[in-house]
């Protein structure tokens, strides 16, 4: 275990260094000034490792047990790997947390999108050597992890295991690395596309390179504008006086703070009359464009919240609107399939086409039962049929046996007529 500290004044030199002598399994790697750089802290310690396969911790991540069965597991057994990854849940305050880490989707990562979560990654020494290390660069201060993926990529088959095998806190501090600086994106991506595999071997990697405005690319004034932030950022945040007020300097030189640069002129001292006034008025310009960024973002979200409340209220009122139609429909069919029940015969037509293709079915079903009905009241219109026509048979056979007299052929007659006139009404249907 290779523990790497980057110029601590907390106590964990100390606690390291005790730790180390009593076990001879942990190499502490002291600098004894912050760097800033997790990507060119990481490299100090490349020297002293021995192992086959690389794995990271971070000091605000915390690996499961099976982490390195897992991802070394897999590079065992698929030796053709340039690197294997998995699954880290992203801790937010309370019990809030979401996975990060999917199947990798290389038009996405190529375009500033990373799945891989850095504390689930393994890389065999091999990759490494073919492809160097995390680039220490401070235009991908917060991005150097996303760069090595790109560069793992395009050389090597990348593996996949879904499995959570690391919890990252970082997302929820707000005095991470991730949370204080600045993606610096655009540029960023534009650097990511430049070849420097070549120089990026652990054991070549030099501090101030970390610095340089020679990046490979010809800036346009707002890129060099943006790294120069970038820098005087980062030594703000490492305390680093001597290299800020160069910076500064540069920036008040080239014309790169704005309209802040004419601020003390307008309050009658020269511009650019002591190497401080240009820090401080580096640090005011750098401080509003953080501000007026965080308020830009804070005003996006605001207008996106109120236009989701907005689309929920809207679908909400239309739910609504729906709901009390299919309550008007389901009353009025409940009222059809009532009238249907007491009056058969007298329905010709089918309403289904009146109603949605629910309430349609719910009606055939009804239809259905009437049909049986029907079926029923036929077969008993049918038995009246039978019996009336017994009857009358056996009215005429009386009427034989019987003397002539005025009052016989009309009741034959009259049983005729009802027969005939039942046989004419019931007609099959």
């Amino acid at each position: 275990m290779l523990v790497v500290d980057d110029g601590s004044t907390d106590g964990t030199s100390e606690y390291l260094s005790s730790l180390a002598a009593i076990d001879s399994r942990v190499k502490h790697v002291r600098l004894e000034e912050n760097t800033g750089l997790p990507a060119y802290a990481l490299a100090q310690a490349y020297p002293l490792a021995t192992g086959t396969y690389f794995a990271w911790l971070f000091d605000d991540c915390q690996l499961e047990p099976d982490h390195l069965e897992t991802l070394v597991g897999r590079l065992q057994r698929e030796p053709g790997l340039g690197m294997v990854y998995a699954q880290a849940q992203a801790q937010l305050a309370g019990d809030r947390s979401f996975v990060i880490g999917g199947p990798l989707d290389m038009d996405a990562m190529s375009e500033g999108a990373n799945s891989i979560p850095n504390a689930c990654v393994v890389l065999p020494r091999s990759t490494i050597d073919r492809i160097g290390w995390y680039d220490p660069h401070i235009i991908l201060k917060r991005l150097c992890d996303w760069d090595l993926w790109l560069r793992v990529a395009a050389e090597f088959e990348i593996g996949y295991e879904e499995k959570i095998l690391a919890t990252e806190f970082g997302v929820g501090l707000p005095g991470s690395l991730g949370r204080l600086n600045r993606e610096n994106g655009a540029l960023a991506l534009k650097y990511s596309r430049t070849s420097r595999n070549h120089r990026l071997a652990p054991t070549s990697l030099r501090l101030e390179d970390a610095y340089s405005s020679d990046i490979g690319i010809d800036l346009e004034p707002e890129e060099r504008a943006t790294l120069h932030t970038a820098l005087l950022e980062h030594q703000m945040f490492t305390l680093d006086t001597a290299g800020a007020v160069e910076t500064a300097s540069k920036m008040s030189a080239l014309g790169l703070m704005g309209l802040e640069h004419d601020r003390p002129n307008r309050r009658g001292r020269p511009t650019g009359e002591s190497k401080i006034d240009d820090l401080f008025t580096a640090i005011v310009a750098y401080t509003r464009k953080r501000i007026e960024e965080d308020a830009s973002s804070l005003i996006r979200m605001e207008v996106a919240a109120r236009d989701a409340l907005r689309a929920a209220d809207q679908r909400m009122d239309e739910l609504s609107s729906v709901s009390a139609q299919l309550a008007e429909s389901q009353v009025e069919q409940g009222r059809l399939a009532s009238a249907l029940a007491d009056a058969p015969s007298r329905v010709e037509k089918s309403p289904a086409e009146h109603f949605d293709v629910e309430l349609a079915r719910e009606l055939a079903e009804t239809k259905y039962s009437l049909f049986i009905f029907r079926d029923a009241a036929d077969r008993r219109l049918e038995m009246i049929r039978a019996l009336e026509l017994q009857l009358a048979e056996r009215v005429q056979d009386a009427g034989k046996t019987q003397s002539s007299t005025e009052g016989a052929p009309a009741t034959i007659n009259r049983a005729t007529d009802s027969r005939r006139n039942a046989s004419r009404k019931r007609k099959p249907r």
